[in-house]
């Protein structure tokens, strides 16, 4: 082959010099002739880039004839112009240097369509390069297009394997050699990782990794696929489920190689095993129901229940094929079941029946049936059947029904004796039940005039106050007196007086609000409370009006004026019976300036300043003498009653004043100063008295103390709360602080600092009167309390305020947001308690509860019943029942 091209040139180049006419071929260059004449590839001889001359299979491959070429550039077989010049450039550097050049290329044929052609180039003397050069031409469009195939095939496999949901791996030698993107996935690696790792590091152990082997390897090698279901091990240990398939690329020769196929079915199997539970929590539900149950199609039974079978007296192999008509006493009753069954599932109704069955030994029987369609589209392709034996119970309605028969027959006999002994005592009934309520109202009202008396009255202050509390709103008390009237009950006579007293009565009414309330607390003395301060004028104008006209009484005109006196909570008292003092001497005042006036109670300054010091001094001298007691208001579990702690609130048992609420004293210790020891005093006190219940054997909860400003913000708080602890031998969780909002924004760093030092002793921290402030939520969530205490101005009016109530859900939605726990302070009434639980408060605090109690009460009340054997005893006796205050119920401690 490597002598042909150069001789081929030879006799082209004889052949064609100007004495080719003159040539005569020896007998082997006729031989090299007939060769190139009957090659099978193509064979060109060009010089100076010009065709000179091409063999017949050149002429054939190009589409032309044998000298249809000649003579021409040889750029016209290529593709284009800049094909040529490149092969040109790149053949240059080979046939200068004496070297054969070949190449693959895209060549063009006369009409003009292209091909593939294999093309070698020699020079036909690499002496003298100008004699010209030998293209051999070898068309290898099949094979490029074989190759091409070949190429997109392994590319659609490829892509294929890439894109496939389950894992393909191929192992030689059980290595891995290849796999897809999803089979790494599947098991925590990359594509690159897993590739060249031993087949073991996808399974638990070596012992089922060779277990796999001895199953799979026979299979393989036989030509079979083994296939498996198995846990493997992802790269970070974990194990996951595979549906597994195996096929050997070569079964005679394993050693090529084997495509291993996984699928990812843990979600199935959970699932699978969720419903195989189901199914048998299903199946036990069904085997102990006292229902017999049966899926029946085209009204044969399929399968039942245990009680199915003992209803009807069958085992369950007889059920297995029993078809519904046996159990019916004949085939008009089934038919007319049927009848009336099938049409109502296929409309998606529950057929409901009760009818007479028979049972296997032919014994007819009372059965509830209920039937639901289970695809109402083909009601006879399955339906669910209930079964109910109810012969006991219509026997009984039966035999019911006879003694209702017999039982009528007395009854009416007995009716007409009874009907007027029943009129009668309906009678008495009613009247007694009239005298009842008249008494109750008498007991609250003035027989006179019918208006509120002084109980009521009393009862209505204190509500206020305690409203007035929650609120932080004030409220007024007007004393009213008739001017002269003993003079017109003296001078008319008393039927006058009453009938006047009356006619006041009714113009007071009138004058007010609906809020308000007159009361009538003897002779000519009424008392009006105005529940909201802004009213007062505009009531004593209208009153004014009122008593400009005369009074017209039995034919009589007579004109009547009225002292007042005011006084205003909490400025004038903080309890009903010093508002109705003050107002009372109020009104003596507006009497003794001459009447038909009204006066507002103002003490003299002179006087509030001795009351001021007397009260600080007595004060000073009450902490020293142990005049201060501690009362204590449970707080509870909103849900169930349930105790939880309880805050102490100090009371002031004055020589000479009685008890005083803090209102009376707490301002004048902190102006004075004596704050600080009355704060820890009660920090003294509430823990002693913890360790004197625990003594005693009582259960105990925490005790919450509510520190001062003063005492927050002393640098020896810490210390001196951990002293107080230590002396009285109390763990730091049996006490717990409440500071309010307003304190603990005063200085937000120091304060950080303070709750962190009393957390870290392990003491309960809360933020009382919360939302009355101006907390920073950004503060607020890195302080380390436990609890929220919403004012009870929030939770007054909250059933019936929309405001309110959207604060007090805001309070509890940040609350849980911050997990921490939320008391509801001013529970008063069962509408507060019940919105308070539908929107999940965790505590309340209030009258409804318990009012505040001293320590006996509070321990005989809700302490007592919860008694421990061993007073070291930690946790306390479950199950006990605790009363919760005035709510007049019991809850049971869970």
């Amino acid at each position: 082959m490597a002598k042909f091209p150069l001789l081929a040139g030879q006799i082209i180049l004889k052949n064609s010099s100007p004495d080719s006419d003159r040539f005569v071929a020896s007998p082997s260059q006729r031989d090299l002739e007939a060769i190139m004449n009957n090659a099978s590839v193509g064979i060109v001889f060009t010089q100076t880039r010009k065709i000179l001359r091409y063999n017949p299979k050149f002429a054939e491959m190009f589409g032309t004839s044998i000298d249809g070429l000649v003579g021409l550039p040889g750029r016209v077989v290529y593709q284009s112009d800049e094909d040529y010049e490149a092969l040109s450039c790149a053949a240059s550097p080979f046939l200068s240097n004496g070297k054969p050049f070949r190449t693959e290329t895209i060549m063009r044929r006369q009409d003009g369509s292209i091909f593939w052609a294999d093309l070698i180039s020699y020079l036909v003397d690499p002496a003298d390069p100008p004699q010209g050069t030998i293209w051999i031409i070898i068309d290898i469009s099949a094979r490029r297009a074989s190759e091409e195939a070949q190429r997109r095939t392994l590319l659609e496999i490829n892509t294929i394997l890439d894109n496939a949901w389950v894992g393909i791996l191929y192992t030689q030698n059980r290595v891995f050699q290849r796999c897809n993107a999803s089979g790494a996935e599947m098991f925590g690696y990359t594509p690159e990782e897993l590739v060249g790792l031993p087949g073991v590091i996808l399974y638990p152990d070596q012992t089922s990794y060779e277990e796999l082997g001895r199953l799979a390897s026979p299979l393989l090698a036989a030509g079979h696929a083994y296939k498996t279901e198995r846990q493997f091990k992802r790269k970070d240990g974990s194990l996951v489920w595979c549906r597994t398939a195996a096929q050997a690329v070569d079964p005679e020769h394993t050693d090529r190689g084997t495509v291993w196929i996984f699928e990812n079915i843990e979600e199935k199997r959970q699932a699978q095993e969720k419903l195989d539970a189901a199914y048998a929590e299903q199946q036990l539900i069904l085997d102990h129901s006292v229902v017999g149950v049966a899926f029946i199609r085209d009204r044969v039974v399929q399968r039942c229940n245990r009680r199915f079978a003992e209803i009807y007296g069958y085992s369950a192999e007889e059920l297995g094929a029993l078809t519904t008509r046996e159990t019916y006493l004949s085939a008009s009753a089934w038919e007319e079941t049927g009848e009336l069954a099938y049409p109502a599932m296929a409309r998606g109704e529950t057929y409901s029946a009760e009818l007479i069955q028979q049972r296997r030994n032919g014994e007819p029987f009372w059965v509830r049936i209920t039937g639901k369609a289970i695809d109402p589209a083909r009601p006879h392709d399955g339906s669910i059947w209930n079964m109910e034996d109810i012969t006991v119970r219509k026997l009984a309605e039966e035999a019911l029904r006879r003694s209702r028969n017999d039982l009528e027959i007395r009854v009416e006999e007995r009716t007409s004796e009874l009907a007027g002994a029943n009129r009668k005592i309906e009678a008495e009934v009613i009247e007694r039940r009239r005298a009842e309520r008249r008494l109750r109202h008498l007991a609250h009202h003035d027989s006179l005039t019918d208006l509120p008396n002084r109980n009521l009255l009393h009862n209505r202050i204190e509500e206020a106050i305690s409203d007035a509390r929650s609120t932080g709103r004030g409220f007024a008390v007007m004393f009213l007196d008739l001017d002269r009237f003993k003079t017109i009950n003296d001078s008319l006579g008393h039927h006058v007086g009453d009938m006047l007293l009356r006619k006041v009565a009714t113009l007071v009414t009138r004058a007010l609000c609906d809020s308000d309330t007159v009361a009538r607390i003897g002779g000519d003395e009424f008392v009006v409370l105005v529940r909201e301060i802004g009213e007062v004028e505009p009531l004593l104008q209208r009153l004014h009006l009122a008593f400009r006209d005369p009074i017209r009484v039995a034919a009589l005109e007579l004109y009547v004026t009225s002292s007042i006196g005011i006084a205003f909570y909490p400025h004038d008292g903080d309890t009903a019976d010093r508002l109705m003092r003050n107002a009372d001497t109020a009104m003596y005042r507006a009497k003794a300036g001459g009447r038909n006036a009204v006066r507002v109670f103002s003490p003299d300054m002179k006087e509030a300043a001795e009351q001021y010091f007397q009260i600080e001094s007595s004060l000073r001298r009450g902490i020293g003498r142990n005049e201060l007691v501690l009362y204590y208001q449970p707080i509870v579990d909103c849900a169930n009653g349930v105790l939880s702690h309880m805050e102490a609130l100090v009371r002031w048992q004055h020589p000479t004043l009685g008890l005083l609420g803090p209102a009376e004293f707490i301002p004048i210790a902190e102006e004075s100063g004596l704050i600080g020891s009355l704060g820890d005093w009660v920090l003294v006190a509430a823990c002693r008295q913890i360790a004197d219940w625990r003594a005693t054997g009582l259960w105990t909860v925490p005790v919450a103390v509510n520190l001062s400003g003063y005492q927050f913000n002393d640098a020896g708080l810490t210390k001196r709360v951990e002293s107080i602890l230590a002396e009285t031998g109390l763990a730091p969780s049996s006490l717990e602080l409440e500071i309010t909002e307003s304190v603990a924004m005063h200085d937000v760093e120091r304060t950080l600092g303070t709750l962190h030092a009393l957390h870290d002793l392990g003491i309960t921290l809360s933020v009382d009167d919360f939302g009355t402030g101006y907390s920073s939520l950004a503060y607020l969530k890195r302080f380390p309390v436990s609890r929220l205490k919403i004012d009870r101005a929030f939770v007054k009016n909250a059933p019936t305020n929309a405001n309110d109530q959207s604060i007090v859900k805001a309070i509890l939605s940040l609350a849980r947001s911050l997990s921490l726990e939320v008391v509801a302070e001013g529970i008063e009434t069962h509408a507060h308690q019940d919105l308070l639980r539908s929107i999940g408060c965790d505590l309340v605090q209030g009258f409804l509860i318990s009012r505040p109690l001293p320590a006996d009460q509070l321990a005989e009340q809700w302490l007592a019943h919860n008694t421990l054997p061993d007073p070291m005893k930690k946790t306390a006796v479950r199950g006990c029942r605790v009363r919760c205050g005035l709510a007049g119920y019991l809850v049971k401690d869970r």
